[in-house]
Parts: C-alpha cells; structure tokens; sequence
C-alpha cells in the first residue's frame, strides 16, 4: 500500500473517488447519517492521499533524486560532489579522475531506463540503467564541445539503514558505453569490487 500510495497517488484517489461516489449514492437511496458520515470523510481523505505521495519518498524516488543531483553536479563541473555519492574511496577516485578530465557545458539525463530494487537483497540494492547527453570539452585534447550520448548502468546499495528504516543510497559501480553496441575507448567496464560495499 506504501509503494502504491507513494508512487501511484492518481490511483489511490480515484479509488478513494470511487467510494465516495459508492457512499453518496448509498446516503442518497437509505438517508442513513452514517453512510453520509463516511462518504465525507473519504471526500478528506482524496487529498490527503495527494498531500501523503508529495511528502513520501520510497527507495525509488531517492534513487531517481540522487540521479539527477549528479547530473546536476557534473554539469557543474563539480567533482566533489558528483564522487560525493559514491560508496568507497577507490571508486570516488576512480571518477573524479574520469570526471576532471573534462569540462562539461551540459549534463542532462536522458531517459531513466529503469530502476531495480533488488528483491531480498540484505543491505537493499539497486541496479539503475539511464542514458545521459553531454555537451562535454577535454581540458587537454582535441574534442572540444561535443555532445555525446552514453548509456550508463549504476550498481546501488542503501547504507546506514537501522531498525528506523533511514539510510541513503550510495554507488557501489557504475559502468558506461555508447547508446548502441559495445564498449568503445571511451567506455568503462564495472570495477568488480563492490562485494564488500
């Protein structure tokens, strides 16, 4: 109920609608005061359900927010806090080197593929796969304002998550390649050492 509430509000009111609907028609046919009594308080309860999926946010909803604040940090050309999200020293490293190599005039996510909650998983997991679009310049090279198209997959897991159920996410992988076909110079493969987060 929390998931379709929080992501699906459209669908919890018109549920709610629906038996509001019931209960008014049910009061118009007895005159019971009692059906009328919980056809009002559904009535408060449609936006209610609006105002709970605002302030709600599941694990997919985090996940999607901290996709698009790198996004935004790399456009930035803010390396500290594009790596900031990254779960282990190596691999923060491992992208501010990337990342410093460019200066980037544009960073936007294309197309947010999907999001995998993977089912079972102890600490939870996520695999996300989404395109980006660039316009991105070499500090020291010859591509100079280009707009290139990747595909990029991101390997997640929730950390500091207590018996409360508050954590944040935090990138355990990440690899990227072009939008079609395989790795090319440009690509990087997953580092394979994030089984002990």
């Amino acid at each position: 109920m929390y998931q379709t509430l929080a992501e699906r509000p459209l669908m919890t009111m018109a549920m709610l609608g629906i038996v509001v609907a019931a209960c008014v028609a049910a009061w118009l046919k007895t005159g019971r005061r009692d059906v009328l009594i919980a056809a009002i308080i559904g009535a408060c309860l449609v936006p209610a359900a609006g105002y709970l999926a605002d302030v709600l946010v599941t694990d997919r909803e985090r996940i999607e927010q901290i996709v698009y604040e790198v996004a935004a940090a790399v456009e930035n050309n803010d390396v500290d806090t594009a790596v900031s999200y990254l779960r282990s020293e190596s691999l923060r490293r491992r992208a501010a080197d990337e990342l410093s190599r460019y200066r980037f005039s544009m960073a936007r996510v294309n197309q947010l593929r999907r999001v995998d909650l993977i089912k079972n998983s102890f600490p939870p997991e996520a695999e996300v796969e989404l395109s980006v679009k660039v316009d991105v310049s070499e500090r020291s090279g010859a591509l100079q304002n280009v707009r290139v198209v990747r595909r990029l997959v991101l390997k997640f897991v929730k950390v500091g998550d207590g018996d409360d159920g508050n954590g944040d996410w935090k990138v355990i992988d990440y690899a990227h390649f072009p939008i079609t076909g395989g790795a090319d110079s440009y690509s990087t493969q997953f580092s394979g050492a994030n089984a002990g987060y």
